[in-house]
């Protein structure tokens, strides 16, 4: 980035942690400074001067949510009380799942339960909280309506819907409005990520989606799920676990504020902003997909995204090169071309026909598609997917070695 000068408008596609990095580089990276005011403690940035005007847009219009403070130690996890590994076991032995009606009913019942455990134990002491949560847990659907609603005012109510789409509808009449609301927005959700992960009733909940990502990987592993469900998964539930349960620490959160409030950095166009190249003035045009009047031109477009879906544009060389031989197959479920490469559940290479090669093993990001979520760093104290599948993969490997070692019974 060091041909982008502090004359230029550089765009950033996207507003997750990829970005955070992108900013860092192009304001603190410049000289510039973040300090916190002796009078209200907030964050404040300085700019070098050296810094260009940025704009950052996204699908959502949303940053990721601010990761909470860690209350759970490093290897801390809630224990699945709904969505249990027995539960999805038995899904799959009845065949292919439908995510949206099998598994995430489920999903919410945990949240649900996070979330009110922390909100009845905040308001009335943690003797309360079990007996909520106990007949929470024995209740049938229609019992947790009630339960709901006797107990827990209809504003405090856990809301699935409301997370996923938190912008209200009134506040897209105006690019004035929505800007002073993303800010509230942000605001609020910083001071529930500052309660921590089990003292926040909404940022607990949302920690649940971290901490049961194993049981969902039983669910979606090798084509689990069908083929519609599958694309349901990728395209509308993985975004939006990415930015309730993904989120940077909370202080990415409090620079990003710091960044809009000093005029560096712009983020409020809004859901769906849309990116057009002017190719005669070798540009980019950013604009508001709600308010048309509402544009900016940009000399730099950077895509902060991680790519995490293998294909034939995608891949490297090696990769193209080992894909046009038949070594290896991108993976599909169905007609869904759920990315990556088809491996085996020792994580071995499956070829052009299916076939298991004997010396050939891939784990992370290339099995994206075949395995679900490959792309996150192990947790410690967590039997994180990343560590099983590299044990699949070495043990797998030393019993091939094993076998080429071995003297044969009647040599001499």
């Amino acid at each position: 980035m060091s041909h982008i000068n502090n004359k230029m408008r550089v765009a950033i596609q996207g507003m997750g942690l990829t970005t955070f990095d992108v900013l860092s580089a192009l304001t603190e990276g410049r000289g510039g400074k973040f300090f916190r005011s002796d009078i209200d403690n907030k964050l404040v940035y300085i700019p070098s001067g050296q810094e260009p005007i940025i704009i950052a847009f996204s699908r959502s219009g949303l940053p990721l949510s601010a990761r909470a403070r860690n209350q759970k130690g490093a290897s801390g996890q809630y224990q699945a009380k709904f969505l249990t590994l027995e539960t999805v076991k038995k899904l799959r032995r009845q065949g292919k799942i439908d995510f949206e009606k099998q598994i995430l009913p489920l999903l919410i019942h945990e949240m649900e339960y996070v979330y009110y455990e922390a909100y009845v134990r905040a308001k009335e002491g943690f003797i309360a909280a079990s007996i909520f949560c106990n007949h929470y847990c024995h209740a049938d659907k229609e019992e947790k309506i009630s339960l709901i609603n006797k107990n827990i005012p209809k504003k405090d109510q856990f809301s699935w819907h409301k997370l996923c789409n938190p912008i209200p509808p009134e506040v897209l009449i105006s690019q004035e409005n929505f800007s002073d609301w993303l800010h509230c927005y942000c605001m609020e959700d910083l001071a529930e990520a500052g309660k921590g992960n089990a003292d926040s009733p909404i940022k607990a909940a949302s920690d649940v989606l971290r901490d049961l990502r194993d049981i969902i990987r039983q669910a979606v592993d090798f084509s689990g799920l069908t083929e519609n469900s599958h694309r349901w998964l990728n395209t509308i539930f993985v975004p939006i676990m990415n930015r309730i349960a993904v989120g940077p620490p909370k202080k990415r959160i409090e620079e990003m504020l710091a960044l809009i409030n000093s005029g560096v950095l712009k983020i409020d166009f809004g859901p769906n902003a849309q990116c057009q190249l002017n190719k005669n003035m070798h540009s980019v045009i950013i604009q508001s997909n709600l308010w048309a009047e509402y544009q900016v031109r940009c000399d730099v477009l950077i895509q902060a995204k991680i790519n995490t879906v293998l294909t034939e544009e995608t891949a490297t060389p090696l990769w193209r090169n080992i894909l046009s031989k038949g070594y290896a197959y991108l993976c599909r479920n169905g007609e869904y071309f759920s990315g990556g490469i088809a491996v085996s559940e020792n994580m071995q290479v499956l070829n052009h026909s299916g076939a298991v090669h004997a010396n050939l093993w891939a784990i992370g990001l290339p099995t994206e598609g075949s395995k679900f979520y490959t792309f996150i760093m192990p947790r410690p104290g967590v039997n994180s997917t990343a560590i099983i599948d590299a044990e699949k993969a070495v043990s797998s490997l030393i019993e091939v070695l094993k076998k080429h070692t071995e003297p044969e019974e009647n040599a001499i």
